[in-house]
């Protein structure tokens, strides 16, 4: 929604009235954090969202409500038992300081709770992720 070449009020304007928009058409939906989302895209003076700032612009505007989901990060989980499947949403966005910038990739922690809580089901497992692993 944003390619970091604008200032963070700008941006701020942007991604608000988009997930305005998505809420608006009253269908359920859950966002995940992409490699431009945190204003770093292209090379430029402005600051930079960290990731609770990103949490705050993106998940609090999800209307899917996750079985599970990170205090702090942008990923988790929704069962739907009924057609024996898991949603699993990861943040392929980490990097130093919260950033993307840097790396690209999932922190050690993600990986750990992937491993050992979100896969750990019965239904059929469908991975949403902006990135490839």
């Amino acid at each position: 929604m944003i390619n970091g070449n604008e200032s963070k009020a700008n941006d701020i304007i942007r991604i608000s009235n988009a997930m305005d928009m998505f809420e608006s058409a009253q269908r359920t939906f859950y966002s995940i954090i992409g490699n431009h989302d945190d204003g770093s895209f292209t090379s430029t003076n402005f600051p930079l969202f960290s990731k609770a700032e990103q949490y705050a612009l993106y998940q609090r505007h999800n209307i899917l409500n996750l079985d599970y989901s990170s205090d702090s990060e942008c990923y988790g989980y929704k069962d739907f038992d009924q057609f024996g499947i898991r949603l699993i949403y990861l943040d392929s966005c980490y990097g130093t300081n919260g950033h993307s910038s840097t790396s690209w990739g999932y922190s050690d922690d993600e990986v750990t709770w992937l491993s050992t809580d979100a896969l750990n089901t019965e239904n059929q497992v469908v991975i949403f992720s902006h990135m490839g692993f």
